[in-house]
């Protein structure tokens, strides 16, 4: 996980204020998930999450989401993924 934390905190340095991040992984496991965008949320006030069914539903693609997209192999025939869009404070 400190990996992911680390990736994460460099991208989100090069993020433009207004600006929109996507931290994803093809995994289940909560603590490189949801823990590591907890925890970056908690260390930098200047982002909040954005739910991620909205964005992808401005795109045309409507999925029953809540704040993050979570494709499990055994709901939805895929392989597992998670992904979480962080806005930075314009």
């Amino acid at each position: 996980m400190k990996k992911q934390r680390s990736i994460l905190a460099s991208a989100a340095r090069l993020v433009k204020p207004g600006g929109r991040l996507v931290y994803a992984t093809c995994s289940i496991l909560e603590e490189e998930n949801r823990g590591v965008v907890e925890d970056f949320l908690r260390d930098n006030a200047q982002f909040t999450l954005r739910s991620a069914g909205d964005a992808l539903e401005k795109g045309g693609i409507r999925l029953h989401l809540e704040d993050y997209l979570e494709l499990w192999p055994h709901r939805h025939g895929t392989d597992a993924f998670f992904a979480a869009v962080l806005e930075r404070a314009g």
